[in-house]
């Protein structure tokens, strides 16, 4: 069932003054013990996440990631990364941080629809955790961020694994 049918009935159980629409709820959101798994498992990532710049802020990430991403785009010219600013990067990842934080009580509802959000967040903080761990084994140093990046590593796992029951929520069976 699509999130546009979902809405649909719902708002159709509403108007009909139906006082229980369970089965739609059903349909649209994970309930009870996988609920309130995968709220915690998304709030969990978002504290790693805040944790980990606040790590790499203190660190001078910046000194290293900005120079990477010059000789690798002296390389190879379509390199994709972009440079930043201080300021620039810290108030995007605070933003990032909030935004995400924002949506909170939508896991804790288990709303299906955070899924692919969930799963995106948690690909990226797990690639991100392996990221630092290899650019620290690759140069021989500890690089800006390592130390926070086992918990992004196991943050991310954890929301994966929270997450997937969400994507069989709402589907016909």
């Amino acid at each position: 069932m699509s999130s546009y049918h979902a809405a649909a009935l719902r708002d159709a159980c509403r108007l009909s003054k139906i006082k229980s629409c369970k089965v739609i709820d059903k349909m649209t959101s994970l309930r009870g013990a996988a609920a309130r798994r995968f709220g915690r498992a998304w709030a969990t990532l978002c504290v790693i996440l805040a944790v980990h710049v606040a790590d790499e802020a203190l660190t001078s990430f910046l000194d290293f990631y900005n120079p990477l991403v010059e000789r690798l785009r002296e390389r190879w010219s379509f390199f994709p990364l972009p440079t930043f600013e201080f300021d620039v990067w810290l108030g995007l990842l605070i933003f990032a941080v909030v935004g995400l934080l924002a949506l909170s009580p939508l896991a804790y509802r288990g709303r299906w629809g955070l899924a692919p959000v969930a799963a995106s967040f948690s690909v990226i903080m797990i690639l991100n955790g392996c990221g630092h761990l290899a650019a620290s084994a690759y140069y021989g140093m500890w690089i800006s961020g390592t130390t926070t990046a086992p918990l992004s590593l196991a943050g991310g796992i954890y929301l994966w694994l929270a997450q997937r029951p969400a994507w069989s929520v709402g589907r016909d069976r």
